[in-house]
């Protein structure tokens, strides 16, 4: 999905301020914060599992990833 790659990519080349600055105009634009990839993952599931996601993580969660 377009929304999963996008928040991918973000959470891989930004600071986490820069993140959730991201999330917010992303969720502002209505898109979809629990997509998932063609693993059927979401990124916070992804994210979570990273030993330095767990900021980046607690942004999308902030922002009602489940």
């Amino acid at each position: 999905a377009e929304d999963y790659h996008m928040l991918m990519k973000a959470y891989q080349s930004m600071k986490a301020e820069d993140f959730e600055l991201f999330v917010g105009f992303f969720c502002e634009e209505g898109r979809d914060v629990n997509a998932v990839g063609k693993d059927g993952r979401s990124a916070l599931a992804v994210i979570a599992t990273h030993r330095h996601g767990v900021e980046y993580a607690d942004i999308l969660k902030a922002a009602g990833a489940v």
